[in-house]
């Protein structure tokens, strides 16, 4: 449930002066509930918590111990602590921490760049319509959606990369499930395509589970090198922000399989939803993974071989780095 189920709440409460008990699963140290969770131990007269495990449940007769076991066994261990023991916090899966997150909202020294529009689709469901508009690294506009057929979605991106003087082959968009219906509307833009083969780094394949993977695990270096900023009032939906940047994990920790995020059925599990503006956000990285370069910008290369792929990103962050 969102913060606003609980400001809903609690304005009833105020009426009834009743009590009111909730019972979930630990989502995020930013999470409405969890915060709720750590008054009691500043306000014990008015809040109390209880942890509940799943390993109590047993105990009591309401679940089976072998299923128990079995979901530890297939879970990763993060996402086990959080659905099964109530337990979370700083694991080593994350991949972004408290800090670099925050940091999003003060790093004005990102510079400005190309401008880009990255979008994460939804038709219908509880899914969120959600643009970016990019100067280089830092988000200077979006907009967000609850529900859109196929038009308004071609006609809001086609509005918004007019105002924003967005080239379309910088346009990039969720191809999986809705965003095929805007291949003829879109066909010059990049269809992004969630599971497919990652991007080659020169010439070489790279160890990573599929193309989202590898996008969020750059996104990920992005934030850690304070490297990204948003240039514009993205209050309203910054807490939702914070907890899908939080759930940024390493699937694949402890495993000898390819570097993985979360996959869908993971964050809806984690948070209730479907992660759309970390998806909007990843999408953007596809840009610096296959960036064109001009090679006239490059010592000792012939301006006539014309235009080649370069990743820059990592001298980028270094260079950031010293210059601190």
């Amino acid at each position: 449930a969102r913060v606003e189920a609980w400001h809903a709440i609690r304005s009833t409460l105020t009426a009834t002066k009743g009590k009111c008990k909730f019972i979930g699963n630990y989502k995020g140290n930013s999470n409405w509930g969890h915060q709720l969770a750590l008054k009691a131990e500043t306000d014990p007269d008015n809040y109390y918590y209880a942890r509940v495990t799943a390993y109590d449940a047993v105990e009591a007769g309401i679940l089976d111990a072998a299923e128990i076991e079995q979901a530890r066994k297939d879970l990763p261990k993060f996402m086990f602590d959080a659905l099964y023991l109530a337990v979370g916090g700083i694991d080593k899966a994350r991949l972004v921490s408290d800090a670099n997150i925050k940091n999003l909202l003060t790093n004005d020294f990102v510079e400005h760049g190309d401008r880009f529009l990255s979008a994460d689709l939804a038709f219908e469901g509880a899914d969120l319509f959600v643009i970016f508009i990019w100067s280089g690294l830092r988000v200077i506009g979006f907009k967000v959606i609850e529900k859109n057929d196929g038009k308004d979605i071609e006609d809001t991106i086609k509005s918004m990369a007019h105002e924003w003087q967005v080239p379309r082959s910088n346009i990039v968009y969720d191809a999986d499930g809705v965003g095929i219906f805007l291949k003829g509307y879109l066909s010059d833009a990049v269809s992004f395509k969630n599971g497919g083969p990652p991007v080659l780094i020169e010439g070489q394949k790279v160890d990573y589970k599929n193309l989202k993977s590898q996008c969020e695990f750059k996104l990920a270096e992005i934030i850690n090198a304070a490297l990204m900023y948003f240039d514009c009032d993205i209050s309203e939906h910054w807490p939702y922000i914070i907890e899908e940047l939080e759930i940024l994990k390493n699937r694949s920790l402890g495993t000898d399989g390819k570097l993985e995020t979360l996959r869908r059925d993971d964050t809806i599990k984690l948070i209730g939803r479907s992660a759309d503006f970390l998806k909007a956000l990843m999408m953007r990285m596809y840009f610096l993974l296959v960036s064109f370069v001009d090679i006239s910008d490059v010592p000792d290369m012939d301006p006539s071989e014309g235009r080649f792929n370069k990743l820059r990103l990592n001298s980028q962050a270094n260079d950031r780095n010293k210059r601190r």
